[in-house]
Parts: structure tokens; sequence; C-alpha cells
């Protein structure tokens, strides 16, 4: 009976010592990252048989076990990974918004001071010093289109160094997966059976800062490994092996870094648009959603303010008297050829040229597209909003506020394709090209006015009167005298020049070009001429004071010269705005969102795995307490040994 009790009690010791080790290591590990409290299981051991039945015959560990939920675990890193996505998302996106809509260094006060100036040079048109200031709002306006083209590029820098630190870092955490995959996998085919908690945890949690940086999937396998996918299935994980992502150019656009992936030394893929979660899924999907689109939008503005006012200018006259038409462009636009990129792995023999449309440049876009050539055409793709056209080599495609020239000189080849970004450099290639004050060509070249008799006084006796004319493309040649015939009501130059005017209908209506059959000129015909009273249409010499082109320079300010006639400069900036605000207030409602719901992930995960000490405490006095009982066991387990001997005499 004295064996049996001793080893009762000695098995009970046993236990107890490894149960209270085990709460210690608990307690040890209170503050460590991703360690899960463990417990020791007991169970009795196998009784002994007796005529009196079956005697009990103590405890034995049947092993120590992690405090573990899987689903809890798989919660977790995906609302970290989602946290940590619109986290960076906001964050990158907060400074493109703060950027837009400052109000010292955002576009809008630079474009208002600059529609100002030509105001004052409209009020005054002779006056140099109005001139001279219409000249420096227009190099600020450069400077603040460059300026937020450049904070946009910096942010692009700023995106391929994140590239490049966050592929380090999930290479590492790749690396150290697989490293434990194996020492998980040799210690379950030890033979013990028993599971390694504590590099199970540290497997965990290596998994858990994983799905920080991108968002993973997982799936264990018989021998307890655990494979780890990314994006839409690619195997970063496989066992002990890992795979590797990489920062790479972009095949069609030399500038724009990709995310590549290989495993196994086979060729590497990109898999950039197959990324969502964590950081470096925010990252992705800021420049796909805010930084890309603003940027084009930025050039998209600068272009089309710089061509509309080219336009403009160039039908006007300066000081000299020199038409605009001989002058220097205003402002100096990118070329949208530097935006085009061919693939590397083009095979045939094809060039593409691309030039703005003037005439249709209020149909610019801020789109980007594709021109690929498959089954023996050549496909225009609109990136944005899916469109297609079909392009014909030796013909112009004219659209989106586009020429688009396409040249085969040998054999194309299927499979070939050029990326077009038309508008991405426009912010900051646009630039003012006049410096002299005089060159302003704030004048109109022609003007229109009564004929005059042989002493100079208008000889005209009816009430008819002509605007002086806004100039809106290239003038015939002049002079040119209109003599109305009232039995037809009509003007005629005595040659080709004939259309009519009804004064009884069309007093105070504006005739274009298409109305009168005079190119480049509109202008408005009030009151009731006499039978052959003549205007004389004649370059404006001497009209120094002349200010209508001025107006007319000033009035694309509110004019809709964008987004097919639909808004201004000023309009579509602001709604540049307004769309980086909503996408911003959105991506910050979301972070908050994400960070509460990863917090109640986190009290979950921590309500079953994590150590709490008030427990820990209360469970070491009890093995404590079970502990000295086993050991009073002993005792009194000895003296009944001792008193057994004395009764023997030995």
């Amino acid at each position: 009976m004295a064996s049996g009790i001793l080893g009762t009690a000695s098995s009970a010791l046993l236990s107890f010592q490894r149960a209270l080790a085990t709460t210690g290591h608990n307690i040890a590990n209170v503050n460590t990252d991703g360690f899960s409290r463990q417990r020791v299981d007991l169970s009795t051991q196998t009784p002994n048989s007796s005529g009196a039945g079956f005697i009990g015959n103590g405890v034995k560990i049947d092993g120590v076990q992690r405090s573990y939920d899987d689903f809890l675990e798989r919660e977790l890193r995906s609302s970290i990974g989602a946290r940590d996505s619109s986290r960076t998302y906001a964050e990158f996106a907060s400074v493109v918004d703060n950027l837009l809509a400052d109000p010292n260094s955002g576009l809008s006060p630079a474009l208002q001071n600059f529609f100002d100036s030509i105001q004052q040079v409209a009020d005054d048109p002779t006056a140099i010093p109005a001139r001279e200031l219409m000249l420096s709002e227009a190099e600020s306006l450069v400077a603040s289109f460059r300026h937020i083209d450049g904070e946009l590029d910096g942010l692009r820098e700023r995106i391929g160094i994140e590239f490049r630190n966050q592929v380090s870092e999930i290479n590492d955490l790749a690396d150290s997966i697989a490293s434990l995959n194996e020492d998980i996998a040799l210690a379950f085919g030890s033979g013990t059976g028993q599971p390694p908690n504590d590099l199970l945890d540290q497997r965990d949690q290596l998994v858990l800062k994983l799905s920080e940086k991108i968002g993973v999937t997982t799936l264990e396998q018989s021998d307890h490994t655990l494979n780890v996918y990314i994006g839409n299935g690619q195997p970063l994980v496989v066992g002990q092996k890992a795979g590797s992502l990489s920062v790479q150019r972009n095949s069609l656009d030399s500038q724009q870094l990709d995310i590549g992936f290989s495993f196994g030394g086979g060729g590497s893929s990109l898999i950039t648009d197959k990324i969502s979660g964590g950081s470096l899924g925010g990252i992705i999907e800021f420049r796909k959603q805010v930084l890309d689109p603003s940027q084009n939008r930025l050039g998209q503005i600068a272009v089309s303010l710089a061509e509309a006012f080219n336009a403009q200018h160039r039908v006007g006259q300066d000081l000299d008297g020199n038409p605009g038409s001989s002058l220097p462009d205003f402002f100096a636009v990118t070329d949208p050829n530097d935006q085009v990129f061919s693939n590397l792995t083009n095979a045939g023999s094809s060039s593409l040229n691309v030039a703005f449309d003037t005439a249709t440049i209020d149909q610019l876009t801020a789109d980007e597209f594709r021109l690929s050539y498959n089954g023996g055409t050549w496909t225009l793709e609109n990136l944005t909003s899916g469109a297609t056209d079909t392009i014909t080599p030796g013909t112009t495609f004219t659209g989106y506020g586009l020429d688009i020239d396409l040249s085969v000189t040998g054999t194309a080849v299927d499979g070939d394709s050029y990326l077009l970004r038309p508008t991405r450099q426009g912010g900051n290639d646009i630039a003012a090209n006049i410096t002299n004050p005089r060159e302003i060509a704030a004048a109109a070249p022609v003007r229109i006015d009564a004929a005059a008799g042989a002493a100079g006084i208008p000889s005209n006796t009816g009430s008819g009167q002509f605007s002086s004319g806004v100039v809106t493309g290239t003038l015939p040649s002049l002079p040119i005298t209109l003599t109305y015939d009232d039995a037809t009501n009509t003007f005629t130059d005595g040659g080709s020049i004939s259309f009519g005017y009804d004064p009884t209908t069309q007093s105070g209506a504006t005739f274009t070009s298409a109305d009168t059959g005079i190119s480049g000129l509109e202008f408005t015909i009030s009151g009731t001429p006499d039978n052959n009273d003549q205007f004389v249409i004649s370059a404006n010499s001497g009209g120094g004071g002349d200010n209508r082109n001025a107006l007319a320079l000033a009035g694309l300010q509110t004019d809709r010269t964008m987004n097919n006639a639909t808004a201004s400069f000023q309009d579509s900036y602001g709604q540049m705005i307004a769309d980086v605000g909503v996408k911003t207030r959105r991506a910050q409602t979301l972070a908050t969102t994400q960070g509460n719901l990863a917090n109640q992930a986190q009290a979950r995960h921590d309500a079953v795995s994590a150590v709490n000490l008030d427990e820990e405490a209360a469970e070491l006095l009890r093995w404590q307490q079970a502990y000295q009982a086993a050991a009073q066991v002993v005792t009194i387990s000895d003296t009944i040994f001792q008193t057994l001997l004395q009764a023997t005499g030995r």
C-alpha cells in the first residue's frame, strides 16, 4: 500500500510541478508579442485491478496545449490587413488633398491672380506696368502648376522607396516563416506527438506581421507546415520554401514601378494589380485611385489652359501692331509623344505620333489609353472608361482631344502595344514663353467702321451698326467693304461674300463665319441700314488702345473650355479638389472603422489567447496548494513505511 501511495503522490508532484512551470512560463511571457497562454492537460493513470475493485494509480501529463482559436487568428489577420491598407491610403491621400486645396500654394489663387492681371491690361491696354504684371502672374501660374506636379512626383518617388522597403520586409518574413515551417515539421515528427507551442506562436506572429504589409491567406498542411498565399493565390510560402517579391519597372512605362513575383527560381510575373490588403495594398490603391488621376487631371488643366489661351492670343494684335500669329505662343505645351511608351516586348515595326487637336481641345480628357494589335486590327482602349476605337495605319484618328497617327513600316505582330498618357507631364511642362510686355496681343487685328465720305465723315444714312468684331481664326485679305441692299436684305462685297440681314428680325444678332462666309471673324449687327450703306472691315492699324482681345482672354476664365464644353479651368480644378477630398474623407472614415474592427478582433483574440496575470496568479496558487498537498501525501507515505519497518523489527 505504501508503494501505491508513494507512486500516486509522486505522479501528482511531477504533474503539479510541470503545471507550476507552465504557469510561470505564461507569466514570464505576458509581454511577449504573439505568445498564447499554455495549459497542462492532465488525466488519470490506468488504475490497478484488485479483488476489491480498481485502485487509482495517480495522474499523468497528456501534454501542454496553447490557448488558440484558428478562426479568431484568421479574423485578426484580415482585420489588421484591412486596417493598415486603409490607414496607408488615407495618409497618402491626405497629402494630396492638402496640397490641392492649399489656399496659398494651390492652383486656385494663381488662376485668379492671372486672370485678374489680364483684366487690368484690358482696362488700360497701353500701360506697360499692367502688361508686366500679367507676365509676372503668368510665371506665378506656371510655378504653381510645376510646384503641385513636383509634389506629386515626390509622392511617386516616395512610393518607390516604400515599394522597396515593403518588398524587402515581406521577403524576410516569408523566409522566416519557411524556416519555422521546417522546425515545426521536425518537432512534430520527433515522435513525441506534442505541438511545439512556442514555435507555432512565433510563426503565427510572423504571419500577422506579414498581414500588416500585404493581404494573406493561409492553409495548414498535414505535416503542420503553413502555406501562405498573396494576391489572387500566388504562393509566397509553400512548406519549407519561400517565394520572392521584387520591384520592377513596368514593361510599358519604365517610369512606373511594379511588384513582381517569382517562386522556385522560375520567371517573374507582375502582380501589382492583384495585390490588396496591408500597407503595400494601400499604397498601390492610392497610386491607382488618387495619385495617377490627380497628376493626369492637373496636366489636363495645364494643356487645356495653354491651348485655349494660345489659340485666342494668336488672333490678337500686340502693342506694335504685330499679329498674334507671328508671335511666340503665350504658353509652351507638353508634347504628348513624351508620354507614349512602346511595350518592351514589341516585335513588330510600327511608330506612333500623338498631338493635341486644338480644334477639339475641349474634349481632352485625363484618361490613359492602350493601343494594341491583335488579329490584324489596331485597337485603342480607354483604360478609364473601357471604350474602344479601331485605328487604321496611315490615317489620323481624332478623338479625346487628340490626333493619333499610326505608321507601320514593316509588319505588326500580335501583342504589340503602346501606352498613352497624354496629359501626365502637362503640369510640369507648361511654361510662359513671352517675356516682352509689348508682345501681349491685347488688341483685335481688325475693326469694322461705317464707310467715310470724301471729307472723312461717315456717309451712311441709316441706323445700322456693326460691333467691332471678334477674331476667331485666320482672317481673309483685308479690307473688305460690305454694301447693304434693302431690296433683298443682304450685305455683299460685290464678289464671293453675300449674306442676309433682316433688321426686323435679326437686329442684335451675332453673325459667325458660317453665317457670312468671312473666315475668322464674328460680329453683331443692329439697327436698320439704308440702301447702299457701306461698312468696311479693315486692319486695326494704330489700335494700341484696343482691348478686345484682352477681354476675350480674360473671358477664358469663365468660358467652358473643358470636359466637352461643360467646365471652365476653375470648375475643373474645383472638381478635382472635390474628388480627392471625397476619396480622402472616405479613406479616413474607413481607416477609423477598420481600426475599431481590428481592436475588436484583437480583444476577441486576446480573450482566448492572451495571458491574464490575475488568472495566472490564481492558477499559481491553485497548483501550489495542490503541490503542497501532494507533498504531504509523500510525507504520510513515508511515515506509514517507517511504521511498517518498525513493526517488522527491521
